[in-house]
């Protein structure tokens, strides 16, 4: 009788350990791409809440650098400078975003922050001091890129973020480019070259955008695919109580506009403008910034973010993202819906996996000898 033919049993064993080292090279890429995924939600959720918090600092600024208290009455009141006859301080309406111009630059580069005119304007002097802390289009970069290439030239962008609120520069790294036709549809990125289309180049926040109005807002469904109420929260939103009131207890969050609005000059409700005495009011202000993270690796499943095929009255309320040349929704970056099957031409759509991050911060506004202090806190 022959002996066994160890070469036979060593090659067993070889193949018994490259089947150990697949499995275990899943589990590795699994968390890997686990934890670059939790890293990228965890700077994401720090970048939110530094908006919020930078918005709210804008506004604390403002208040304690040109704050006075009455003394006979104890109106707060804000003013460019100690003189009565100082050019009043308050905030402009964010609430209609058709007040708003996209953000821009001309062809040679020069920004354009596209908020509403002020006093440097001579044809809007009523509008004297106001203080915009975010503008809620999103940035037209278009004369930034090249056509031909769809290179975008970063210097003139940095010129745009530089003429824009604060809250800009902290949320940039989360924004996120998006193409529309000249029929203001979305269509994929592409340079001219490349068989694109695009007529206009924008830089915008995840969610979902409104070409109709140019802002960007994030939908929201429920577990049965059915619209929630309210169905979107907006990606950046404030609201406004008079100084004095303890607290943002009375406001509903979800709904600026109809709680807790930031008046504006056009209709003051002595809030942030004009008191029953005649002088402005240094309102207590809350920003909220919101934040849609998508996970588009294995995590999300692992977290029990399981994607889910849409129905028709769901689709309405998300963002297909962009369409290919045939005009068929394919979803893209930034989109909250992917595609399957679109070369069939029946395709399925399904949600991508996504957590809601937001941040939070509000100011209090008090009197201190003979002037104005504020002091910020988080309302996470």
């Amino acid at each position: 009788m022959g002996q066994p033919d160890r070469r036979v049993g060593a090659g067993r064993r070889r193949g018994q350990a490259l089947i150990e080292f697949a499995i275990l090279m899943f589990v590795l890429v699994l968390l890997l791409a686990g934890g670059v995924e939790l890293g990228a939600a965890g700077l994401s959720a720090y970048k939110v809440r530094d908006a919020a918090d930078e918005g709210a600092r804008q506004w604390a600024r403002v208040v304690t650098t040109h704050g006075q208290a009455d003394g006979a009455t104890g109106v707060l009141y804000v003013r460019d400078s100690g003189s009565p006859a100082g050019a009043n301080h308050g905030l402009g309406d964010h609430a209609d975003p058709l007040a708003f111009d996209p953000p821009s630059a001309d062809p040679l580069g020069n920004p354009d922050p596209g908020l509403p005119p002020d006093a440097d304007d001579p044809a809007t002097p009523a509008l004297d001091g106001d203080i915009y802390l975010f503008n809620p289009r999103p940035i037209d970069v278009t004369n930034c890129t090249d056509g031909a290439s769809g290179i975008t030239d970063q210097g003139c962008v940095d010129r745009i973020l530089a003429a824009l609120p604060p809250i800009h520069t902290v949320l940039y790294s989360q924004y996120e480019r998006r193409c529309l036709d000249a029929a203001g549809d979305a269509v994929l990125c592409r340079g001219s070259t490349g068989g694109g289309t695009a007529a206009q180049w924008l830089l915008r926040l995840p969610g979902r955008f409104d070409p109709a109005v140019g802002t960007v807002t994030l939908a929201r469904l429920d577990e049965n695919d059915l619209p929630e109420t309210p169905p979107s929260w907006r990606t950046l939103q404030l609201q406004c109580v008079p100084p004095g009131t303890p607290d943002f207890g009375g406001c509903d969050r979800s709904d600026p506009e109809a709680s807790c609005p930031c008046d504006s000059r056009a209709a003051p409700a002595d809030v942030c403008w004009e008191s029953a005495g005649g002088q402005p009011l240094a309102c207590n202000v809350r920003v909220v910034a919101r934040y849609r993270q998508q996970f588009y690796g294995l995590l999300g499943s692992a977290l029990g973010l399981t994607d889910a095929a849409l129905t028709p009255a769901a689709l309405a309320e998300l963002d297909l993202g962009v369409v290919n040349e045939a005009g068929i929704p394919v979803g893209g970056l930034g989109a909250e819906v992917v595609a399957q099957g679109t070369r069939t031409g029946n395709p399925s759509y399904f949600k991508v996996p996504w957590r809601t991050l937001q941040g939070c911060t509000s100011t209090r506004a008090f009197a201190e000898a003979g002037s104005l202090r504020t002091q910020l806190s988080a309302c996470n």
